[in-house]
C-alpha cells in the first residue's frame, strides 16, 4: 500500500518544525511508555529526560521576567524551557505558563 508523501514546508514559513517534531515524538514516547494514570510530575520529569535525550537542552520552571508594552510585569517560572543545537545554529523557545 503506497502512502502519499508527507507535506513539506520551508524552513523560513515554519522555523520551528524540528523542535516541534522532536517535542511530538518524545510527548507520543513517553504516554507510549507510561500510558496514563500517573500524577503531572511523573510526565514531566519523563519528558525532560526524552528530551534531553534526544539532543534538546531542558530545563524545568526557570525564571523569568517579562514586560507589556515596555513595562516590566512580574516574574513566572514557565512549565518548559529549552533550546536544540545544531550545526548550524541554537534556538531557544519559551513556552507560555499555562
Amino acid at each position: 500500500m503506497n502512502e502519499p508523501p508527507a507535506p513539506s514546508f520551508s524552513e523560513d514559513a515554519f522555523p520551528l518544525q524540528a523542535v516541534t517534531g522532536t517535542v511530538i515524538a518524545a510527548s507520543f514516547t513517553v504516554f507510549k511508555t507510561f500510558g496514563c494514570g500517573f500524577v503531572e510530575p511523573v510526565y514531566r520529569r519523563a519528558m525532560m529526560v526524552e528530551l534531553r535525550h534526544r539532543g534538546v537542552w531542558v530545563e524545568q520552571e526557570v525564571k523569568y521576567e517579562y514586560s507589556i508594552a515596555a513595562s516590566p510585569s512580574g516574574i513566572t517560572r514557565p512549565t518548559w524551557l529549552w533550546t536544540r543545537v545544531s550545526s548550524s545554529r541554537s534556538k531557544r523557545v519559551r513556552c507560555p505558563t499555562r
